[in-house]
């Protein structure tokens, strides 16, 4: 499952990497013309801002046990570390001290931000809903 997750963020960096050619090519900040489809193409943004943020927090300490993720991260000595405790949803990999403290190792922009794109990606598509359904009104009235 991870690494479905691993290779969506590099679909989502080529969806943004896309999305700002394209800006600089034509000078239009959506492809999209109809207004549900600019929501639509809000809410895939989104999506893909935030799916390799969320990619970036699981590799935090990788290729290191996590004694040692946990003692270069926070420059302590090694004969303190007690445990490590790791979330998956909300990111965090708590390192915990023998003088009862703990120490995150996940930066702390990485949960706000994931949180912010999925209510970005969420909002964009009630709008798309919203944008669909006046269209279809508009319609049936002409």
């Amino acid at each position: 499952m991870i690494d479905l997750v691993v290779y969506g963020s590099f679909v989502a960096l080529g969806v943004l990497v896309g999305k700002a050619v394209h800006l600089l090519a034509t000078r239009r900040p959506m492809v999209a013309r109809a207004p549900a489809l600019k929501w639509v193409e809000g809410a895939v943004l989104c999506v893909c801002a935030g799916l390799p943020s969320y990619v970036f927090s699981l590799f935090v300490g990788f290729g290191q046990s996590s004694s040692e993720a946990c003692v270069a991260q926070s420059g302590r000595r090694a004969g303190a570390y007690v445990g490590y405790e790791e979330s998956l949803f909300p990111r965090s990999g708590l390192c915990h001290w023998a003088d009862g403290t703990s120490t995150d190792l996940v930066p702390m922009w990485v949960n706000p931000l994931i949180f912010s794109c999925i209510a970005g990606a969420a909002l964009c598509a009630a709008f798309a809903i919203r944008a669909a359904v006046r269209q279809k009104e508009t319609l049936e009235h002409e």
